[in-house]
């Protein structure tokens, strides 16, 4: 029985194992590891996906279809032969093809799926993923978001010193960027942001146009079958343009018959918008995030679309940073979950390796909004990139005289209005007629990596409590499993200042902080606040890693080691030094958001910089 990774894409699917000490993946029947995310229905109701099927978007575009993963999630059908399809059964199909794939080439029997999934998706495409999982007759006990499994395959195979990643998943339908801290055996997702109709296809489809214009034809009013020949041929050029500065293809259907050509500048010029909306979530991430931009120690390249020339050429715009790749773009999350699945199995060849993550999407209530009460604001109690699992807290109070009830309807999003967000659940609370603002009620938020929220309301004036616990339906996990899952969860809900270690740490660096004047004082407060913040932040990874170095520092400081005159031939410069690279880490963390140049994208200006690319373009 294996365990296998998945990772479903918008525009090719693959599969990989963990195999003789080595993340392997693995082949379908054409011996090739990328997958068409394609399905076909033929006249006879089979069912064909892939290659083969993808074939047919020309042949017979009306029965078959793809780039389907984007609207996953969402009240969609797409009708194929004689029935509606959802997007979690067409998704299906292809995961029961890669199954069938490993099962063929392993010669075993699949025990679990691993599937990844982007970054950005919220709570109800995440459940329409395991969905599908479920559709297709397997277990799906984890999703791993597609940032983490990349980030994966890349410290397995470049174990290097403590970094931060800055991962760029751009695949066919979707765009992720994640800030990715990586220390000691921990990855820890920091910050995530993405667009999930955002794209290779998207250019395919500017490209598409362009040849349109061409010959004067408007792309919206050809049939399905000259529209997908016309697609096929934009993603040619589109391929073409990541190896030379132009190309020409030549086109022949019922309207259209001729040659055109498409030069890498024109592309630039055409896909302005494009960039502009690339820009957008690759800022987001790196606000949301504790990094200033010159503290990324690498930006990773993932998904097939990364690897187009004009996309390259403008995070190198954006960054002035060198982009790596390990390996294959196209295959390094696949790579991540081979890894992963090794994980699972306990292998005993590979390493324990911490993976910690973030919510996407921000967790809240309702609240009142007096200029229009019917359309009330919404209040975050766990932001979003708040690392997991986590517990919060949120202080309310009641609105109207007499009021005897508070009910708070539980939202996900970062939308200002509440209802613009997606609605998990509410709970009532009871509470006692006084007048308006006389009675509080603390709401407490805990949440894990499964998808489970725990809702913990207490009523201040008389200790009253209620609770509501918000399950992913299709976890498939038992009511044993569930129980575990929320004991652990109680364990999170104690302060981490509470712990003994912490609180030693925190009354040493207030003793000093007393007998300390002048420069050194600022400094040891310096040292407080940051260790504060961390411990907010409620990751018990980073607060371990954070603790035992501060503990250095200080122990030094009492023993009057350390100081801003410090005399090198006092240590032992190993030793000083290690501190230092800490020291320096440990003051960054103190730094402004990271600001990018607020000026929208000047094309003249990126279109001249690409003309002249630099020495160590990727």
């Amino acid at each position: 029985m294996a365990i296998i990774g998945i990772d479903l894409g918008t525009t090719n699917s693959l599969a990989a194992t963990y195999k003789d000490g080595e993340s392997v993946l693995i082949p379908n029947e054409f011996g090739e590891y990328l997958t068409p995310s394609v399905v076909h229905i033929s006249k006879d109701n089979n069912v064909i996906v892939g290659k083969s099927a993808k074939e047919m978007l020309v042949v017979d575009p009306d029965n078959t279809i793809s780039v389907f993963k984007r609207s996953m999630g969402l009240n969609k059908k797409f009708h194929l032969r004689n029935r509606n399809y959802s997007p979690e059964e067409l998704s299906a199909f292809v995961i029961k093809k890669l199954v069938e794939d490993a099962k063929r080439e392993l010669q075993e029997e699949i025990e679990e799926v691993i599937i990844s999934v982007p970054a950005y998706f919220d709570d109800m495409r995440r459940k329409a993923t395991k969905r599908a999982g479920e559709i297709a007759g397997v277990k799906v006990d984890r999703l791993i978001n597609e940032p983490s499994a990349a980030v994966l395959a890349c410290r397995m195979e470049d174990e290097g010193e403590d970094c931060v990643y800055l991962v760029f998943d751009f695949g066919g339908g979707t765009l992720d960027v994640s800030i990715v801290e990586c220390f000691d055996n921990v990855i820890s997702v920091n910050a995530v942001s993405g667009d999930n109709h955002l794209g290779g296809s998207d250019f395919d489809n500017i490209i598409a146009r362009y040849i349109c214009e061409q010959f004067s034809k408007n792309f919206d009013k050809l049939s399905k079958e000259d529209q997908s020949i016309i697609l096929k041929k934009a993603e040619q050029l589109k391929k073409e343009l990541s190896k030379e500065n132009a190309a020409s293809i030549t086109i022949e259907s019922e309207t259209i018959n001729g040659s055109v050509s498409l030069t890498h500048d024109k592309l630039v010029e055409l896909s302005s918008k494009l960039f502009n909306r690339i820009k957008k979530p690759v800022r987001q991430a790196l606000n949301d995030s504790d990094f200033a931009l010159d503290e990324i120690s690498k930006i990773i390249l993932v998904g097939g679309s990364s690897k187009m020339t004009v996309v390259n050429m403008y995070l190198y715009y954006l960054f002035q940073i060198e982009l790596y790749s390990f390996g294959n773009p196209d295959e390094t999350v696949a790579k991540g979950l081979g890894f992963y699945a090794g994980m699972k199995e306990r292998n005993k060849n590979i390493r324990d390796i911490v993976m910690t993550d973030v919510c996407p999407f921000s967790l809240g209530v309702d609240t009142l909004n007096e200029a229009d009460p019917l359309n009330p604001y919404f209040s975050p109690i766990i932001e979003r990139n708040s690392t997991l699992p986590i517990s919060k807290i949120g202080y309310y109070t009641t609105t109207h005289n007499r009021q005897k009830a508070i009910e708070l309807n539980i939202y996900q999003g970062d939308e200002r209005f509440a209802k613009q967000n997606l609605f998990l659940d509410k709970i009532e609370v009871s509470v006692k007629p006084r007048p308006a603002g006389d009675e509080n009620i603390m709401v407490r938020f805990t949440y894990d990596l499964n998808g489970i929220l725990d809702v913990d309301v207490e009523v201040l004036s008389n200790h009253a409590k209620f609770k509501k616990t918000i399950i992913n339906k299709n976890m498939d996990l038992s009511k044993e499993e569930i129980k575990e899952q929320l004991k652990k969860m109680e364990e999170l809900k104690k302060d981490p200042r509470t712990k003994e270690e912490n609180q030693y740490l925190l009354a040493l660096a207030n003793a000093l902080y007393r007998e300390t004047s002048g420069q050194l004082r600022d400094y040891i407060d310096s040292i407080i606040r940051y260790f504060d913040n961390v411990l907010m932040e409620g990751n018990e990874q980073k607060i371990d890693y954070v603790r035992k170095r501060l503990m250095v520092v200080l122990s030094n400081l009492e023993a009057g080691l350390y100081d801003y005159s410090f005399n090198e031939e006092e240590y032992d410069s190993e030793d000083y030094n290690e501190e230092e690279e800490f020291l320096n880490n440990m003051r960054s963390g103190n730094t402004e958001e990271a600001q990018m140049d607020k000026d929208d994208l000047e094309e003249d200006n990126f279109l001249s910089m690409l003309k002249e690319p630099p020495e160590d373009d990727i």
